[in-house]
């Protein structure tokens, strides 16, 4: 080999081993930089980027995407602490799933002969209707009467109570007493309309008690006369 061939072949090698040490130096320095240790200056940075034939803009878009590798990295070295948590949430589900069955079980153990009982009940009282209407079909025809008769005396003692409140609202209602005492005497005033209708008022509040009396009685009367239809 010539002398220019062995001087060619050493510069190449150490350009080599320069632009080799450029690169190595330019990724430290956007590893450092992504990864927030050490902000070089713009001149460091265009003297290593240089050197790694880069450019500034090179070097920003190399540390943006090695910062999105780092947070990326980051996340994926959780996975394994996540995967062992996600192991023991499970293990704790299937624990309370366990206890679940077996409540639900003893529930339905215990609420089966219940719910039976339950269901029985209801179905003889839904035939309450039908049993009354038998015995009331099957009723001595006295019984039949006494009822309608005490039916009969507790619709007029109801319908008397109802009459009597009525007049009263109506004095109340129209202000017959108020009108009379600021209104008597005076042209075109119907003094014996007003009268009436507050001697009606009047005559009801003090019938009132003993016609409330009355329904009170009249009602004790006419259930227990619907009483014995149930009776044997």
């Amino acid at each position: 080999m010539s002398i220019a061939a062995e001087i060619r072949k050493e510069a190449e090698a150490k350009e080599s081993a320069r632009r080799q040490r450029g690169v190595e130096n330019y990724r430290a320095m956007v590893r450092t930089t992504a990864a927030g240790t050490k902000r070089p200056s713009i001149h460091d940075i265009e003297r290593t980027a240089a050197d790694a034939s880069k450019t500034i803009g090179d070097f920003t878009a190399d540390v943006e995407r090695q910062e999105k590798r780092i947070g990326i990295a980051a996340r994926f070295q959780k996975i394994p602490t996540q995967r062992a948590k996600l192991a023991e949430l499970r293990q704790a589900i299937e624990a309370q799933d366990a206890v679940l069955a077996e409540a639900e079980a003893k529930h339905a153990e215990a609420v089966g002969p219940l719910v039976a009982g339950a269901n029985e009940l209801a179905s003889q009282i839904e035939q309450a209707d039908a049993l009354k209407q038998q015995l009331i079909a099957t009723a001595d025809p006295e019984v039949i009467a006494a009822i309608d008769a005490a039916g009969e005396e507790h619709l007029q003692a109801d319908t008397a109570v109802r009459q009597a409140r009525q007049e009263i609202e109506i004095a109340r209602g129209n202000g017959s007493e108020q009108l009379l005492e600021r209104y008597a005497g005076r042209p075109g005033f119907d003094s014996q309309h007003h009268e009436r209708i507050v001697a009606d008022a009047k005559a009801a509040a003090e019938r009132l008690p003993d016609l409330e009396k009355t329904l009170i009685d009249a009602e004790a009367r006419y259930a227990q006369a619907r009483q014995k239809l149930l009776e044997p």
